[in-house]
């Protein structure tokens, strides 16, 4: 019988191509590796933190802002929390994680953020003149679609 190499899959005699993976079929299959293949993006071994949001609509906003900008991205309660209103850990993968501290950065401010630098050392920001800008433009575009929502929710 008829393996695919890929997805380990047996076929029937007269396939030849595997039919999820596309794969020329195999007559035997060979040995399965020993060692555990690398995470895929999205692997929970992939995920970092991110920041810890002061607020659950601050954590709401980022995750919202993350997603639109393809960066899957997930909250936990923060260790010890009273209560819902506290904001949650954001996590991203790790691939992400570059561009998620500037939209942190841009979207939280740096009141409600309490990022970690994977393995980086601590610098000085530099002052940066559009960030109260990007800020409110940030948050009057999560206005918008808040009122969009309301409306359209009638």
């Amino acid at each position: 019988m008829p393996f695919c190499p890929n997805c380990r899959t047996e076929y029937d005699e007269g396939y030849t191509v595997c039919a999820d993976c596309g794969a020329h079929l195999v007559d035997s299959l060979p040995k399965a590796p020993d060692s555990k293949p690398a995470p895929a993006y999205g692997d929970e071994a992939n995920r970092v933190f991110l920041v810890s949001a002061c607020s659950r609509e601050s954590s709401a906003m980022l995750i919202d802002m993350l997603n639109d900008s393809a960066i899957p991205a997930f909250a936990q309660p923060k260790e010890g929390s009273c209560g819902p209103e506290e904001g949650s850990d954001i996590f991203v993968d790790r691939m992400d994680y570059e561009s998620a501290v500037e939209i942190a950065a841009s979207i939280l401010g740096d009141g409600c953020i309490a990022a970690e630098k994977s393995g980086a050392e601590d610098e000085e920001a530099s002052p940066d003149p559009a960030r109260h800008i990007r800020i409110w433009v940030a948050a009057a575009v999560v206005a918008v679609l808040i009122a969009c929502a309301v409306v359209f929710s009638h």
